[in-house]
Parts: structure tokens; sequence; C-alpha cells
């Protein structure tokens, strides 16, 4: 069952948000957006909506505008109405034709693809001696 949120075209939100399924949002939202759950983890920006910020989802699909630091972890759809800045990590990314994404684009490695959202990994690297610096 999916169960959507949604923020109206004549509310603006200022904060940070957290959604469990899908969020739509047709008001404003200035601050950061993050999935956190087992759902679709889709956010949709309609023509009406603003983001200025940050995403954090599996997927997005913008109409509206966006000016934000996106992170997903399936699919960006970028359509022909949306006016993109900002940067851009996508697994997949769908531009319409008509679509001018003004964005720093930047693919995920594919060995992340089962890794959620969430989760934070730390990395390091061993001198020559095979220790840890």
């Amino acid at each position: 069952m999916t169960t959507s949120s949604f923020i109206s075209e004549d509310l603006a939100i200022s904060g940070d948000i957290e959604f469990s399924d899908e969020l739509v949002i047709a008001g404003s939202v200035n601050g950061t957006i993050k999935f956190k759950g087992e759902g679709s983890g889709l956010v949709r920006v309609l023509s009406s909506g603003i983001v200025v910020g940050e995403i954090q989802s599996k997927s997005l699909e913008i109409l509206g505008k966006v000016e934000a630091e996106v992170t997903c972890t399936k699919l960006v759809s970028i359509k022909a109405t949306a006016n993109v800045t900002g940067t851009l990590k996508y697994m997949q990314l769908e531009v319409q034709s008509d679509a001018v994404p003004n964005v720093e684009l930047i693919p995920m490695p594919t060995d992340q693809i089962d890794q959620k959202i969430n989760k934070t990994t730390i990395a390091y690297t061993a001198n020559q001696d095979g220790q840890n610096p």
C-alpha cells in the first residue's frame, strides 16, 4: 500500500522533512528532504513546487523548481517544465528532450545500488606496510 504525503500549493515549509513512502510537493520547501523507510522513496516536485536545500531519496521526479544537492539511489527524472540547479548524484537519469537542467551530474558507482540512502560507509586506505594511517 502506497502512503503519500502532500505539501499543498499554499503551504511553505522551512526545515527538515523525513518521509517513509512518497512525498508530493506542490508548495515550497526550504530545507532537507530525507527518505526514511521501506516504501517507494519517491519525491515528486509538481510544476508549482519549489525545493531549495537537499533531497535524499530513492527516486525523484521534477516538474517544478529544484535548487538542491540531490542524492537518489534509483532514478532522477527531469521533465520539460523543470527548472533544476545544483548537484545531482544519481543511479539512473532520465531527461525529457525539452528539459534544460543546469546541474553538476555525478553518477553513483554501481556497487552502491543496494546500499540504503541513510547508511554511512567509512573507507580508509592502508599504508604500504598494510597498517592503517
